[in-house]
């Protein structure tokens, strides 16, 4: 019922076609029955209990996994003379290597998919 309720707010509030990630905490407190049955209904739920740890790394690759589906990895090659573009790939995104050349900057950075367009210029190669 809590589910429903949470989802029917999301809908009135224009929200209800945003991702979601379902996540049910202290699965130590309940019942083998109850698990699987909850399981069972909500296949790509998350389970996790706080207490013991159980299902946090699961939920922690699921976070991972769902921001990184929100996120390009590009390789980039940028002129010294860009360097103002080196300084936002440095802001907007996470710079995952970088290496000086004789005419510029190779960087591997993983930008935010609306983020991309600014560097097109620049991109020698794409890693979805």
């Amino acid at each position: 019922h809590q589910l429903a309720t949470v989802r029917l707010v999301l809908s009135e509030i224009g929200a209800s076609d945003i991702d979601e990630m379902v996540v049910f905490n202290k699965v130590d407190a309940i019942d083998e029955t109850t698990r699987v049955r909850l399981e069972a209904l909500h296949t790509d739920a998350v389970f996790i209990s706080a207490l013991s740890g159980e299902g946090i790394d699961n939920l922690l690759e699921r976070v991972v996994d769902g921001l990184h589906a929100l996120t390009v990895e590009l390789e980039l090659s940028i002129p010294y003379a860009r360097g103002d573009l080196l300084a936002e790939a440095h802001e907007v995104g996470e710079v995952l290597k970088l290496d000086h050349t004789d005419v510029g900057t190779d960087i591997t950075v993983r930008l935010p998919n609306e983020e991309v367009s600014r560097f097109r210029l620049f991109v020698k190669s794409i890693d979805d």
